[in-house]
């Protein structure tokens, strides 16, 4: 068994608890006999050296640059890293993917491919695995190190550039991937619960746990408590908690001397907004550096995080000869094992009069029987699972028929590019229907014309020509169109675009393949002219994520207009003739909200033209705004459609009074509270994300200010 694990960190180079369990799972596959690869992503200079050291010549290394540039060769079939814009995970999910694959085709083909869930690495490999052969021989694994999306969602609200395009990421790899390995069914249960998995994906979900059991607890030495945190100071970790706690037994008893945080991957906020936490008398007894030795043995270790997967750090801690309290509220902990209350470990409620109580137990405590210190185990290693295998898709008698709806409005100068793109396709079966309409440009008109007196022969039947007596907009041309078509599967192209060879072909296999998929996206190159078309010379790409509701209600992310679509789809939902544009956005919304599911190509394979007059560069801001609200007033009601549509319409009256403002701000404040659903504070989120990057985001800073201060709801169970 070949096995080949993504590493972003790794202990001895990386002294994280994530480091220490990859470490543990690297040296455990190894004794069971596997052939393990592991690949770095960016590592420091001297981690080759340093880790051939810790494993010998048992593991092979690999490493690559997430920021380096790609061959030439694939340069001009993938998008650079400046195209995914604030998106860097989904950039280095690509180059994470091009390194497999390139491993691959020099004879290195991994049975097993294990990624981390944190910033959904697994994303791109996992989309190449459904859409081709690359992959098709792997088993494409995930372990459940703990998401960021997860740990936000147990922290103070924050923004960042790209936070919604890395929660859809890691939630998309996880959805895809073969296996999912969690190391206890509490943590499984805590993701289903969040990102809304149906029960068939717990069907891929195997627990997997190097955790070792405290040692008993032992009496506590005579005198004060000194308390410690080895946890990251990271809000999600609950350190505001901690310090509260030992401020309250300070001012209470003497039972505590020092509290010590050692101060892991925090920033200086965090560090400043702890310190001005402890009051000014008690400040020379809390100590924001690593703690000596002799107090870490002798210590409380305290872990008041709620999403503690693994525990990994608090049986570390007691081994040290630390006294754990830890939260029951957290899976690691929920268990009765390893971890059991009053034998190993101390456990509190998750509140800070049930940590402070419990503090005051640990000195009296009288200590507990000795218990056995059980070895590393592993129970059910990746290397001997096998996936659920998927059933065969039933064969057809012939390839399934595509149809291709070309839309036209004056761009008969442009219609001979896109038609050839589509008769060039090497998918044997396709109908394409042409619908003009009605074009006021002569040179259109009598291009029409010609067409419909003379069609040509594409895919091994005539081009089908319809005119509309009137224009009719885009939306419902897209209609008329589809009234026309009998195939299976349905592209929509416009007239001034074009698609490649293969993409009909590799989306139509996708879909045949995989039923629970509706959608194949394909990722879009911009070009200027037919010869730059030719040359493959391209102004930019256009990366898209596929279904993502939560970043979709604010930015289409989704798809471009041209994707490949099951004709079904359409019978529930066809495009909204109301809208004068964005009716591909509207369309991709109302079908991920449905629990549509779309494949994206790593690959271009949609060429955009770029025109300076093309209608989606003609919506202003003010327009952008409204087609929002359109889009969002529409959707079914368990969105808060019509308040949040209303503030998004307003921002652009620059002369807004700051009282009407101030009225919307406090609708929005009611219907939160009002609103039930996990997904409801990423969409307010998300849309102050994108107040703050446009025209009018000053205009919002009250509304930006109040978000802030709110903290998401429970996740539902």
């Amino acid at each position: 068994m070949r096995l080949c694990v993504v590493v972003p960190e790794l202990f001895p180079v990386h002294d994280s608890e994530e480091g220490r369990v990859l470490h543990a799972l690297v040296q455990h596959a190894v004794s069971s006999g596997a052939d393990v690869h592991v690949l770095l992503a960016s590592p420091p200079a001297d981690a080759k050296e340093v880790l051939s050291n810790a494993f010998g010549p048992r593991v092979t290394l690999h490493a690559v640059d997430l920021r380096a540039t790609p061959d030439a060769a694939w340069s001009r079939r993938h998008p650079q890293r400046s195209a995914f814009g604030d998106a860097h995970a989904h950039a280095d999910s690509l180059r994470l993917m091009l390194a497999v694959t390139t491993l691959a085709r020099s004879g290195l083909v991994f049975d097993r491919l294990e990624f981390a869930d944190r910033l959904g690495w697994a994303y791109a490999c996992a989309q190449e695995q459904a859409l081709g052969d690359a992959l098709a021989r792997t088993t494409i694994a995930i372990r459940l190190c703990g998401t960021r999306g997860l740990e936000e969602h147990f922290a103070p609200m924050r923004l960042y550039p790209g936070k919604f395009a890395h929660f859809e990421l890691e939630r998309k790899a996880l959805q895809m991937a073969d296996l999912v390995l969690a190391p206890n069914a509490e943590t499984a249960d805590l993701y289903e619960a969040f990102y809304g998995f149906d029960r068939s994906w717990r069907t891929r979900v195997r627990e997997e746990s190097v955790v070792t059991a405290p040692p008993a607890l032992r009496a506590p030495d005579p005198g004060p408590l000194s308390l410690l945190f080895p946890s990251p100071l990271r809000p999600s970790r609950r350190p505001d908690l901690f310090v509260r706690a030992a401020v309250t037994l300070m001012r209470t008893t003497d039972l505590v001397d020092v509290a010590v945080l050692p101060g892991r991957d925090e920033t200086p906020a965090d560090r400043d907004a702890l310190a001005g936490l402890v009051p000014e008398d008690l400040r020379d007894r809390f100590h924001f550096r690593r703690p000596d030795p002799a107090i870490a043995r002798n210590a409380v270790a305290v872990f008041p995080s709620e999403c503690e997967l693994w525990g990994f750090e608090a049986s570390r801690a007691a081994r040290a000869g630390a006294t754990i309290v830890v939260s029951r509220t957290a899976p690691a902990f929920a268990a009765k094992r390893p971890f059991r209350a009053g034998v190993n470990c101390h456990k509190f409620d998750g509140t800070l009069a049930g940590l402070v109580q419990t503090l005051r137990e640990v000195s009296t405590h009288p200590g507990a029987a000795a218990t056995d210190v059980s070895s590393p185990t592993v129970a059910s290693p990746l290397w001997d699972v096998r996936p659920p295998t998927t059933p065969p898709a039933r064969p057809r008698t012939a390839p399934p028929l595509v149809s291709v709806l070309v839309t036209n409005f004056n761009l008969g100068t442009y219609l001979p590019t896109a038609l050839a793109s589509v008769a060039a396709s090497t998918h044997p079966r396709l109908e394409v229907i042409l619908v003009d309409d009605a074009s006021t440009d002569e040179a259109d008109r009598a291009l029409v014309a010609r067409l419909v007196a003379d069609p040509p022969s594409i895919g091994g039947r005539p081009l089908r020509v319809v005119r509309n007596t009137m224009n009719l907009g885009l939306a419902a041309t897209r209609n008329v169109a589809l009234a026309h078509a009998t195939g299976d599967y349905v592209v929509p192209l416009d007239a001034d675009d074009a698609i490649s060879t293969t993409f009909i072909d590799t989306a139509v296999a996708a879909l045949e393949r995989r039923p629970a998929y509706d959608v194949v996206v394909p990722t879009a190159a911009y070009f200027g002219s037919d010869d730059d078309l030719r040359a493959e010379r391209w102004i930019d790409y256009a990366v898209f994520l596929g279904d993502v509701p939560s970043l979709g209600l604010i930015e289409n992310r989704f798809a471009c207009a041209t994707t490949l679509m099951r004709r079904s789809l359409f019978d529930r939902f066809p495009y909204d003739e109301r809208l004068p544009a964005y009716e591909d956005w509207d369309l991709y919304l109302r079908l991920a909200l449905a629990g549509c599911r779309f494949l994206v190509t790593n690959d271009v394979h949609f060429f955009y033209r770029l025109r300076p007059h093309s209608m989606v560069r003609q919506v202003t801001l003010a327009q952008r705004f409204e087609l929002i609200a359109a889009i969002h007033a529409a959707l079914p009601g368990r969105l808060p459609a019509v308040s949040l549509a209303s503030i998004m319409s307003a921002p652009h009256d620059l002369a807004v009074e700051n009282a009407r403002l101030q009225r919307r701000i406090e609708e929005l404040t009611a219907t939160l509270d009002a609103v039930h659903g996990s997904h409801t504070w990423r969409l307010v989120e998300a849309y102050r994300y994108v107040m703050d990057h446009s025209r009018a985001g000053p205009l919002l800073r009250p509304l930006r200010d109040l978000v802030r201060a709110r903290r998401a709801p429970p996740v539902e169970r």
